[in-house]
């Protein structure tokens, strides 16, 4: 198969391992979107020339998220339900959301290039993909989302378009900016 290929079936795969974080934490299974994304990165990763820089932009964005969901369920913000946990104890972020940050840690090493110079886009990402990912959460009973719900999920978006665009900021400085956009 050719990395074009490859590339191509990345967002697929991807949207499938968003799916399976939630499928997995509704079902009392919080690691099963963990272990797609694993089969995501084995599939993908033999196709990327700089291996260690998107593992190591992967662990990174999935600590920053980690770190920041954390706070906001800290601070009430959002709640997890407790069957959506297995390892991590509250109020620390529950795996299925680390998952989901590792998979964007992931996805955004593929779009670098297409992403670097478009600030609001990729903010607009971020903030999109909270409202969806915290919306469908909320409208299984994955997390309760506290009151005023608005407020509550322009705070969630606001930390998630940060993390997503400090990710496609400092990606350069920590690879160099001949690496960003190669995969």
């Amino acid at each position: 198969m050719k990395r074009e290929t490859a590339d191509r079936l990345l967002m697929p795969l991807s949207i499938v391992t968003i799916m399976a974080c939630n499928f997995g934490a509704h079902h009392g299974m919080p690691l099963l979107g963990f272990f797609f994304l694993l089969g995501v990165i084995a599939f993908s990763l033999p196709f990327t020339r700089l291996k260690k820089e998107r593992l190591l932009l992967t662990a990174l964005t999935g600590f920053g998220g980690f770190v920041v969901d954390s706070i906001l369920i800290a601070f009430g913000v959002y709640v997890p339900a407790s069957p959506s946990r297995w390892l991590i104890p509250a109020p620390f972020c529950p795996e299925w959301i680390v998952t989901l940050w590792l998979n964007c840690g992931f996805m955004i090493y593929a779009s670098w290039q297409k992403l670097a110079d478009k600030f609001l886009f990729t903010a607009a990402v971020g903030f999109v993909f909270s409202l969806m990912i915290i919306g469908n959460a909320s409208r299984i009973d994955l997390v309760t989302v506290s009151s005023p719900r608005p407020v509550s999920f322009l705070v969630v978006g606001l930390a998630w378009s940060v993390i997503t665009l400090s990710a496609i900021r400092i990606a350069p400085h920590w690879f160099g900016s001949e690496a960003a956009g190669r995969q």
